[in-house]
């Protein structure tokens, strides 16, 4: 599986926003809203 340029440089700025986008996206599909505020604290401190 290839990656894109941007992914495969994950220390770079666009890299982290659009590998919290699509987690933010994969969060929106998995869970109601009640859940997901506790997550996006966790996720933030990760």
């Amino acid at each position: 599986m290839r990656q894109s340029p941007v992914l495969a440089n994950p220390a770079s700025p666009a890299a982290f926003r659009q590998q919290s986008r699509w987690r933010l996206s994969l969060l929106d599909q998995m869970l109601d809203s009640k859940h997901k505020k506790a997550l996006l604290l966790l996720a933030i401190e990760i």
